[in-house]
């Protein structure tokens, strides 16, 4: 599992490319509108003065399914997540956003989380993310909660050799959590106790720490895992090794300042690129090294670049969806900003965007997470097969002037359901626009499954065949007997309203 990371550079590769490494996306996240996820932008979306995130240390990307990704921000203090939900219509907005999440009892200052996450997809009934405290050295461990997008501290430990912890990842059920004053890189289990540990407070160049960083890592096919620290001080990168079947972590090689670093070779926080390299970067100069290499690190070519973004100082470098993300802090507003930047052309990781004219059983389960609207001009259909999840009190609307057509068949029915069974979505609503709905079974909704709200009083086209709906029923207004039909359609456990009004 990649660790997940913010970064935000700029610049002329210095070294070994003759092309820049890192190219900012036009859109943050792949989000159209959204330059970067600032302080700024939380003012701009807002009324109050909240300048949303604090003090943003780390960041996540949780894949629920191919159409429903979350970013997850962790603000320092008081510690708590910023959950975004993308809306693959609109974009990021203020409303999709969710903040939330407490810490144990005695803790403060979150530093560090990884997801505790067993596939591709994060699956809320049994992954979880894990967070470090520095104040307290304590670990929260929390469940994420896929209808309210929020996050509940489910336990914490605490691990008595651990005092000061600067970054965590997990791998075969085990946590591996750098600590700042004793030096070392920890392997423990879930419940906190030390099962090895590698390093040490020292000044030997080769084998101990004295300015250990972040820990980024990865687990490959083989079931070996990758992890990546630095120390600012020493002057290196660190390439370890762990095994599922072996308690112990060894150093697989390093690398270190050259020749050419004479201007100060200090690195802070590794990032993972996956498939591609290793990324640090210099508070102080305010510049990025890269390594072209997740393997043997003091063979592998290397490519510098400045950071050059106005006032904005690098902070935090984290990778997450396929690109390096870097939080930064403004020397002169104090304003904090996220940026996201391909490494070396890599293929982003972006939520799938919903097509606005068809959806096909390629694309399916399709997950909506804020209000859908088939604008007007536009006409969406939805092949058979195709099943439409819906998160609580999501819905979707035919705006005059569009067509919604459903095309399902008596062996591959289209599916409308809330994604949790004890969910509630708000249903198709038609106002003005044009609904033809064959062969659909639609669950969980209210005030209703399909209803009629053209406030302009003119016909509203309907027709509805073969379709099963439970729970709330039908409502149709706009000249019923003219344009509007129901047949072969049945409405079952109704919730105490008219099943057909």
């Amino acid at each position: 599992m990649f660790r997940c990371a913010v970064v935000i550079i700029l610049g002329l590769a210095l070294a070994v490319s003759a092309q820049s490494l890192l190219e900012q996306e036009e859109n943050f996240f792949g989000i159209p509108g959204l330059v970067s996820l600032s302080t700024g932008w939380f003012m701009s979306k807002s009324d109050s003065t909240d300048p949303g995130f604090r003090y943003p240390v780390d960041m996540e990307l949780l894949k629920l399914a191919p159409t429903d990704y979350r970013l997850v921000i962790l603000d320092a203090y008081p510690p708590h997540f910023f959950t975004f939900r993308i809306d693959q219509q609109f974009g990021l907005r203020l409303g999709s956003i969710d903040c939330s999440g407490d810490a144990p009892d005695t803790c403060a200052y979150a530093i560090a989380m990884c997801p505790m996450q067993h596939d591709t997809f994060f699956d809320p009934q049994t992954d979880r993310i894990a967070v470090a405290f520095q104040y307290g050295a304590a670990f929260g461990i929390y469940k994420f909660d896929r209808r309210t997008g929020k996050f509940d501290l489910e336990r914490s430990f605490t691990n008595i050799e651990i005092t000061k912890p600067v970054g965590i990842f997990w791998a075969f059920d085990d946590f591996f959590v750098s600590d700042e004053v004793t030096q070392f890189i920890f392997r423990m289990d879930n419940q906190g106790n030390t099962i090895s540990y590698y390093g040490g407070q020292g000044s030997s160049w080769e084998d101990s720490y004295y300015w250990v960083s972040d820990i980024a890592g990865y687990v490959d096919v083989s079931g070996k895992a990758h992890l990546y620290t630095t120390d600012a001080s020493l002057l290196r990168v660190d390439h370890l090794i762990a095994y599922e079947q072996k308690a112990d972590i060894t150093l697989y090689s390093q690398v270190g300042s050259t020749s050419q670093d004479t201007m100060g070779f200090h690195v802070h926080e590794p990032a993972v690129i996956p498939q591609i390299g290793v990324l640090a970067f210099n508070r102080y100069l305010e510049r990025f090294y890269f390594w072209h290499s997740l393997d043997s690190l003091n063979t592998a070519s290397r490519t510098d670049e400045q950071w050059a973004i106005g006032t904005a100082v690098p902070v935090h470098v984290r990778e997450t969806g396929g690109r390096l993300i870097v939080v930064s802090l403004d020397s002169v507003q104090g304003a904090w900003a996220l940026y996201s930047f391909g490494v070396d052309n890599v293929i982003f990781d972006n939520p799938q965007p919903l097509p606005s004219d068809h959806w096909t059983t390629a694309i399916s389960p399709v997950y909506i997470t804020e209000a859908y609207h088939v604008t007007s001009g536009t006409e969406l259909t939805i092949d058979a097969g195709v099943q439409v999840y819906f998160a609580q009190g999501a819905s979707m609307t035919v705006d005059s002037g569009g067509i919604l057509t459903v095309n399902g068949t008596q062996q591959n029915r289209v599916y409308f359901e809330a994604m949790d069974s004890t969910e509630i979505w708000a249903g198709i609503k038609v106002v003005g626009g044009q609904l033809v709905i064959d062969w659909a079974r639609i669950k969980n909704t209210a005030p209703a499954a399909i209803w009629t709200d053209d406030p302009s009083g003119s016909a509203v086209p309907v027709q509805i065949s073969n379709c099963n709906i439970e729970g709330d029923g039908i409502w149709l207004t706009g000249s019923p007997t003219l344009t509007q039909s129901v047949i072969h359609t049945t409405i079952t456990d109704d919730q105490g309203t008219e099943g057909l009004y």
